[in-house]
C-alpha cells in the first residue's frame, strides 16, 4: 500500500508534549506538600493556643530582632541557588560551584543565628512563668524548621559533589533544581512562622 511521504515525514517530525514531569521531580512535590501539612498543623496548633488563651498578650513571649537577620540568611540561599541555576544552564561550572559555596555559608549563618536567638530568647524571658507556653511552641516551631534546614545540607553536599565533578551542564540541572526547589521552601515556611508569631502578638 503506497505511504504519502510528506505525510510520514511530517508525523517523525511531530514533537511530544513539553509538559512532561520527571519521577524525581513529582517525587519532591509529594515531599514538600507532606512537609507543608507539617508545618500547616503545627501554625494552626499555635493559632489554637493563642485564641483560646485568655491572656495572651501578658503571655507572648519576647521575640529577638535576630529572628528578621536569620530570616535574611535564608533569603540569601535562595538567592544563590537561583544564581547556580542560572549559572549551570549557561554552563558555567565556575559560578556553579561558587554559588553553591554561597548558599551553604548562607545556610550555615542561618543556623548560628538561630542558635543566638534562642539564647536571646530564654534571656529575655526569663523569669516569667505565664510565657512558658508561648515559649515552649517558639521553640518547636523554630526547632522544626531548623532541623529540617539540617537536613537541607544533605542534598546540597550531594549536589556540591556532583557539581565538582562536572556532572551538572546545560542540558542537566534537575539535581541543582531540586535542592534550589527545597531550600527555597524552607525560606516560604520561615515566613509564615515569622509572620504567625509576630502577626498574634496583640
Amino acid at each position: 500500500m503506497p505511504t504519502d511521504p510528506t505525510a510520514f515525514r511530517e508525523r517523525s517530525l511531530q514533537r511530544e508534549p513539553s509538559f512532561r514531569m520527571s519521577t524525581r521531580q513529582l517525587g519532591m512535590w509529594l515531599f514538600l506538600a507532606c512537609l507543608a501539612v507539617l508545618f500547616l498543623a503545627s501554625i494552626v496548633a499555635y493559632l489554637i493556643t493563642r485564641y483560646n488563651h485568655p491572656q495572651w498578650s501578658q503571655a507572648q513571649a519576647t521575640l529577638p530582632g535576630g529572628l528578621l537577620a536569620a530570616g535574611g540568611f535564608l533569603a540569601g540561599t535562595s538567592i544563590f541557588f537561583e544564581l547556580a541555576l542560572r549559572g549551570i544552564k549557561a554552563n558555567n561550572q565556575a559560578r556553579l560551584r561558587t554559588s553553591l559555596m554561597l548558599a551553604g555559608l548562607f545556610g550555615l549563618a542561618f543556623l548560628v543565628a538561630q542558635s543566638l536567638n534562642w539564647a536571646s530568647v530564654m534571656s529575655l524571658n526569663a523569669g516569667v512563668e505565664n510565657r512558658l507556653i508561648s515559649l515552649f511552641i517558639f521553640y518547636m516551631l523554630t526547632t522544626v524548621h531548623a532541623l529540617h534546614v539540617i537536613g537541607g545540607f544533605v542534598p546540597l553536599g550531594i549536589v556540591w559533589y556532583r557539581a565538582g565533578n562536572r556532572e551538572y551542564s546545560s542540558s542537566r540541572w534537575e539535581g541543582v533544581a531540586l535542592c534550589a526547589q527545597y531550600w527555597h521552601f524552607l525560606g516560604i515556611i520561615w515566613v509564615l512562622l515569622m509572620v504567625t508569631m509576630y502577626g498574634t502578638r496583640g
